[in-house]
């Protein structure tokens, strides 16, 4: 899916007489399982693409805060460093169903930060790549 969603942004940017070759994904989730699996890409020749994640990220794997009331300050710096970071790239892909996508979309549309292009898993040109929301 990655590799679509690059090849779409570099055709999109030449179009506009931007060229401009996509070298890096940053990656961020609330699921360490999604973080770690970047790994299985990192020796792989044929992907050249290099992550930026935040290591140090809570991962707290929910968004119910209370089950992580001890950790609050980490999950809210977490929080905070996801934010930025995606408020910082060309183009953002998310799943678009939690509040904190529905947050930096407005965000984004009202210029607070750099993106030049959202798009959500369930708005996908593949059906094969579109995500269903649990909630609707």
């Amino acid at each position: 899916m990655m590799r679509e969603f690059i090849a779409k942004r570099e055709k999109a940017l030449a179009d506009k007489g931007t060229n401009t070759t996509i070298t890096h994904i940053m990656l961020t989730s609330e699921e360490k399982k999604i973080i770690d699996s970047r790994l299985a890409f990192t020796n792989d020749s044929t992907f050249p693409y290099e992550f930026i994640v935040n290591d140090e990220d809570a991962a707290q794997g929910t968004g119910n805060p209370r089950a992580y009331r001890d950790l609050a300050d980490h999950v809210m710096v977490s929080s905070l460093i996801s934010t930025k970071m995606q408020l910082h790239t060309e183009s953002v892909v998310f799943n678009g169903c939690s509040n904190f996508h529905k947050i930096m979309l407005d965000q984004s549309l009202h210029n607070c930060g750099v993106q030049n292009y959202f798009e959500t898993y369930k708005d996908n040109d593949k059906p094969e790549y579109r995500l269903s929301c649990a909630w609707g």
